[in-house]
């Protein structure tokens, strides 16, 4: 897969090439760093200027379909992915923990106070 950055005027400023399907929306923190993860079990940090890729964290298991990942404040990532394993990485694409869910691998997050908040289908969770 692709993924593009466009100028103002809708041409490619840039293109990242994954060379497998990208799964997730894509997410951007004010520092100017993108996160978006792909079929190829990589979850990708690039800046948006220039496209060059920051980090890629790897994920253990491949399963593409995820929700779009949620940015803390602390500079913490969270993705949720099909199997209902749910990351949190840092900043710099460093593991912080997992944890495996139950429920039926559909699910959404978000971050509010200062709990993170799941919905698992049949099993809403919060952390």
């Amino acid at each position: 897969g692709q993924f593009y950055a466009l100028d103002p005027n809708r041409t490619p400023k840039w293109i990242f090439d994954t060379g497998q399907e990208i799964w997730t929306s894509a997410v951007i923190r004010a520092d100017g760093t993108v996160y978006f993860g792909a079929d190829n079990g990589f979850f990708y940090a690039l800046d948006t200027e220039t496209g060059d890729m920051k980090w890629k964290y790897e994920i253990k298991n491949n399963f593409q379909m995820s929700a779009s990942a949620a940015l803390g404040l602390d500079g913490s990532i969270y993705f949720t992915l099909f199997n209902n394993t749910f990351y949190a990485i840092n900043r710099i694409g460093e593991e912080l923990w997992t944890v495996k869910l139950e429920g039926d691998g559909e699910n959404a997050h978000q971050i509010g106070g200062e709990a993170l908040h799941l919905a698992v289908i049949g099993f809403p969770q919060a952390l």
